[in-house]
């Protein structure tokens, strides 16, 4: 059985969770919310069309510590600044894809060529393309380092930056619990990028449900979910460390 046939047979026969009378938002994503994004997942969606438009833009992966996947798109113009776009978690590349023809040709629509960027869009380490981490120690730091290696190895040593935002931090320091929930279940990958999409800010009524489900179809595709959990314990460990090594400083002097 193919990944999207064993996909859809999943989607067919969900078992839901009870849903406190009234609850809203307040709990995370409402039953009924939920129950019409996964009927449009199964019945509307169409991840060969997502696939084309990714396909259409030239990607590239390259190994730091581990296999990293990348958009790069040069743009027409010879003085574009360099911008590294990084997305948050729940997301992906497909969260740039509206954004890169207006930045890397801007006169193409309507702006100026002093607007232009050369731009990379990598898919952050233990996520998405690429792919799950098999080793620990991917804290913000650590994936700060690997992308500025990314960058120096397409010659761009000086560049701008633009950092997506990151949904609420799963309980440390076990990722794993959750992590297995997500890789079995199609409907909890959804659940969990829809919460994603309403902790930025957005307005709950006009979530994009087919960009969540794209995300949700892609991090169930690569099997990343796990992985992509990890970094928020890494870097709660990392946190940690840091405070601990504030208070025995203060004790020492």
């Amino acid at each position: 059985m193919t990944d999207l046939a064993d996909l859809h047979e999943r989607l067919e026969r969900v078992r839901w969770a009870h849903e406190p009378d009234d609850a809203g938002w307040a709990h995370g994503v409402p039953l009924t919310f939920l129950q019409d994004a996964v009927e449009h997942w199964r019945l509307d969606f169409d991840w060969r069309a997502h696939e084309a438009r990714l396909n259409a833009l030239p990607q590239f992966t390259t190994e730091v510590d581990q296999a990293i996947h990348f958009l790069h798109v040069r743009s027409p113009e010879p003085d574009a600044v360099p911008l590294l776009l990084c997305h948050g978690r729940p997301g992906s590349v497909f969260g740039f894809l509206e954004i890169i023809g207006p930045l890397t040709d801007p006169r193409a629509h309507g702006g100026a060529a002093s607007d232009a960027f050369h731009v990379v869009v990598p898919s952050m380490p233990g996520c998405g393309f690429s792919g799950p981490m098999y080793d620990g120690g991917w804290d913000a730091a650590r994936i700060a380092r690997a992308l500025a290696t990314l960058m120096e190895r397409l010659g761009y040593h000086r560049y701008a930056t633009h950092g997506g935002a990151v949904a609420p931090s799963v309980p440390t320091p076990r990722p794993l619990t959750l992590a297995h929930a997500l890789a079995d279940s199609p409907v909890g990958q959804l659940a969990w990028t829809l919460d994603g999409f309403a902790a930025r800010g957005e307005d709950t009524d006009a979530i994009d449900v087919d960009a969540a489900v794209a995300e949700a179809c892609l991090y169930w595709l690569t099997r990343t979910a796990g992985s992509a959990a990890r970094t928020y314990c890494e870097d709660a460990r990392c946190r940690a460390d840091v405070a601990d090594l504030r208070v025995r400083f203060a004790a020492r002097r």
